[in-house]
């Protein structure tokens, strides 16, 4: 059933930027979750997700290469002008895309552990049927307000009924987009498919509060 599946597949590659530096958790990309580096949980789900021909791994830091090649992962030179923190997430992928010869970019965020096997393959599902770009997104509160001097001004009016038109947010997880779409300048945003995730698994890692959480969802995870 899996070759079957992956058939359909063909051309999908793997692409997890993962930068040196990082301010709010020193080495945050390789810093131990649940007795492997953090970057670990996104090779391994790609890998067991059965349907992408290759991993990359787009790094500027040695360690990061490193532990990247001990779980399968590719590690391609990243170039000194896309390595600082102000390069963008879509110029790194860009880059990788015009090394390779692929159809699909499945776009994985290494702070993003909760993510399954299963999450990704189902958004790749969800870009062969629709052809379209697929994005996971979480639930999201809409009360927010923009804080200038001491007023707060309300940032967006399309409150309406959130039951039947419930608000969301991009959780960082998964994103799916056709190589030539993304070469081509265009973005994961350009009319994309949701793929839902939940609160619990949705957690994007950027503080030591957000590890702390993601270590204990993670262990429920792995107990259940």
């Amino acid at each position: 059933m899996l070759t079957s599946a992956k058939s359909q597949f063909a051309g999908a590659v793997a692409i997890i930027p993962a930068r040196g530096g990082s301010k709010g958790i020193p080495g945050k990309n390789i810093v131990e979750f649940h007795g492997k580096p953090l970057i670990a949980w996104s090779i391994l789900a790609a890998r067991e997700s059965g349907l992408v021909d290759r991993i990359i791994v787009s790094t500027d830091c040695p360690r990061i290469a490193s532990a990247a090649r001990r779980y399968g992962a590719e590690t391609p030179y990243r170039p000194a002008n896309i390595s600082d923190d102000a390069a963008p997430t879509d110029l790194v992928v860009r880059h990788v895309l015009e090394q390779l010869d692929c159809a699909t970019a499945v776009l994985l965020q290494p702070t993003s552990p909760l993510r399954t096997a299963r999450d990704i393959r189902q958004c790749l599902a969800l870009h062969v049927e629709h052809g379209r770009p697929v994005v996971s997104f979480r639930p999201a509160k809409p009360w927010l307000f923009l804080h200038e001097g001491d007023h707060v001004s309300r940032v967006t009016d399309c409150l309406g009924n959130r039951q039947q038109h419930p608000m969301l947010m991009p959780n960082g997880a998964v994103y799916v987009a056709s190589a030539n779409h993304l070469i081509d300048g265009g973005s994961w945003y350009d009319d994309p498919i949701p793929y839902l995730m939940p609160e619990e698994r949705s957690i994007d890692i950027d503080t030591p509060l957000d590890l702390m959480m993601a270590r204990a969802l993670m262990s429920d995870v792995l107990v259940h």
